[in-house]
């Protein structure tokens, strides 16, 4: 397992999320062959509507990134970060692979082998049917089926 950890942003960010999701995304980042930070975790209202009207959004409000019932937030947002193109170095090439799909796909099957470690049901923006959402992890009810597509190869 690595030795990744959050930097006191990525642990600010995450203050209001549920426990649970915190320690699968935390446990994820130790099984993760990508270093990740944390870029949002819980939303306000206001800036929930403002990123529906960015079209950044789908949800106009009352999404899993807004205080819930049960006084936490339910998602966050994570970015790709450090040497993505292995080059040993972490410079301005790099950048140009934060957003890139493959890197969250290795993110993803991290924190889903966290989430089945820690029997905690979550759902990754990358298997939504409607966009793409790779940064994009929230805790739900159950684990749809069409959720587990991505990345479930023994090895």
């Amino acid at each position: 397992m690595r030795e990744h950890i959050f930097s006191h942003r990525s642990i600010a960010a995450l203050e209001g999320v549920h426990p649970d999701l915190v320690r699968v995304i935390t446990l994820g980042l130790q099984h993760s062959p990508i270093d990740f930070m944390i870029t949002e975790g819980v939303r306000s209202r206001e800036r929930q509507i403002q990123l529906y009207e960015q079209g950044f959004s789908l949800v106009h409000s009352g999404g899993t990134h807004e205080i819930q019932p049960d006084g936490y937030g339910h998602a966050v947002d994570v970015m790709a970060v450090g040497d993505l193109n292995g080059d040993r170095t972490c410079d301005h090439r790099d950048t140009l692979l934060t957003w890139d799909k493959a890197n969250y796909g290795a993110i993803a099957f991290a924190v889903k082998r966290a989430a089945i470690e820690l029997k905690v049901h979550i759902r990754w923006g990358g298997d939504f049917k409607r966009i793409f959402d790779g940064p994009h992890f929230e805790q739900c009810g159950e684990v749809m089926e069409d959720d587990l597509s991505y990345g479930w190869q023994s090895g």
